[in-house]
Parts: structure tokens; sequence; C-alpha cells
């Protein structure tokens, strides 16, 4: 019952994921950052995030909400 939940979750914030990636406004976009980066990983995502344009950025929010309904169906089917 709580992989349920947790798939419920998970479909939800992909597909909030995928609707942001497509209705998000360009200034809107180049204003999201995470602050100071705390891990070496955030600090790379920092800096890819402030190096690429705004359609990869795009991209890259679209495919995490694909990711995220794919491990939603991944736990519903195991």
């Amino acid at each position: 019952m709580e992989l349920v939940f947790l798939s419920v979750f998970l479909i939800v914030l992909g597909i909030v994921c995928i609707l942001t990636a497509i209705f998000i406004k360009k200034k809107d976009l180049k204003e999201v950052g995470p602050g100071v980066p705390t891990n070496v990983f955030e600090f790379f995502f920092q800096i890819i995030f402030m190096l690429f344009p705004s359609i990869v950025k795009r991209i890259m929010i679209f495919i995490l909400g694909l990711g995220f309904i794919a491990g939603a169906f991944f736990l519903l089917t195991s």
C-alpha cells in the first residue's frame, strides 16, 4: 500500500515537472537555481544549469519528469 502512495506521489511530481517545463516563462527559468552548493553533485548541477540555454534547461526538466513517472510505474509493476 505504501508503494502505491509513493507511486502516486512520483506520478504527480513528474506531471508537475513536465508542465513546468512546458509552461514556464523564459525569464522565470533563468532566475531558477539552487543556492550555495553543499556537495559535488549540486555544484555540477549548478554549473550545468548556468551554462546551458533555456531550451536545454526545459528539456532537462522534462526528462526529470519522465524519470519520476517511469520510476513510479516501475514501483507499481514490481
